[in-house]
């Protein structure tokens, strides 16, 4: 579309935006096109797409919408005018049938390339069979405590992704490289039926930095997509096929050894004796008596 547009947006909240919709994109994608963002200007809002081989983001901003109309641009070359920009709204114009966008802000102003909409791909049609409302502080939590244990090889993708369950009235969010395991579960409004995906950690790790202040966060989940809606972003994601191992069973009923020991302490003896875990040595020997 290489109509006449214009439009205005508040500068903080298009800043957080592009910064949101960046952390989807890859550093060098295999499709060039995939480097940019798509903006929508329609009616009172900025819509801003970021989409990916496997995953994509949309977020909608406030907007003063004169003349609506949609281009793709690059988000680096943008974010970079956007944060030297002092003014509290920035203004967008766009001549008809010219490949460039002025920003203005006061008495500044910039012109940058931009790229017709119609060459950008379109986010994909999800299909959803379960959904979900869970508090965005307790998933948070649950990311937070699980993902550090998913895999950054993929020799075998089930692992690079974290297993999201929903059954008997719990949420679980387990992650594993293999080597290690964690587990971590919320009270949920039971579903129709059990439900268990693979979602990509990448994708968690996202939402995770989301800056929103919706106290909610509502899950989508599918046979082959998950959909994330929070406040005014959505992200999608593929899921990765395969099995994931029964986590439950993995689990040892009875140990040898157990121990209660302050956390705070076990993590400061730790950062001092791992100044020696250099050259490939990341093994800490712990010895274990009675009462130490």
């Amino acid at each position: 579309m290489n109509e006449e547009m214009k439009f205005e947006v508040n500068t903080k909240a298009l800043k957080r935006a592009l910064i949101t919709v960046s952390r989807i994109l890859k550093g060098k994608p295999t499709v060039p096109m995939l480097a940019n963002v798509h903006f929508i200007a329609a009616e009172d809002e900025l819509e801003i797409q970021a989409v990916e081989a496997t995953e994509s983001i949309s977020i909608k901003i406030e907007a003063g919408v004169q003349q609506p109309g949609e281009f793709v641009v690059d988000p680096k070359l943008l974010l970079g005018i956007i944060e030297h920009v002092d003014e509290v709204d920035v203004v967008f114009t766009k001549e008809k049938d010219k490949g460039q966008v002025q920003l203005q802000s006061g008495w500044n102003l910039t012109n940058i390339n931009v790229i017709p909409a119609e060459e950008y791909p379109r986010i994909p049609e999800h299909d959803v069979e379960q959904v979900m409302t869970l508090k965005k502080e307790e998933f948070d939590r649950l990311i937070n405590t699980t993902i550090f244990a998913c895999s950054n090889e993929s020799k075998n993708p089930v692992f690079t992704g974290a297993k999201l369950s929903i059954m008997e009235g719990k949420f679980t969010i387990a992650a594993s490289d293999t080597r290690m395991l964690a587990i971590s579960r919320c009270q949920a409004t039971a579903m129709e039926k059990d439900v268990s995906v693979i979602v990509p950690a990448k994708i968690l790790a996202s939402i995770q930095a989301l800056e929103n202040k919706a106290e909610e966060i509502e899950i989508r989940l599918g046979k082959s997509s998950a959909v994330f809606v929070y406040e005014n972003t959505k992200i999608f994601s593929n899921l990765i096929n395969g099995n994931y191992p029964d986590v439950e069973k993995i689990i040892p009923t009875s140990w040898g050894t157990t121990i209660s020991v302050d956390r705070e302490k076990l993590m400061k003896a730790i950062e001092r004796v791992k100044v020696f875990t250099e050259n490939g040595n990341n093994t800490l020997r712990i010895d274990i008596d009675k009462e130490q």
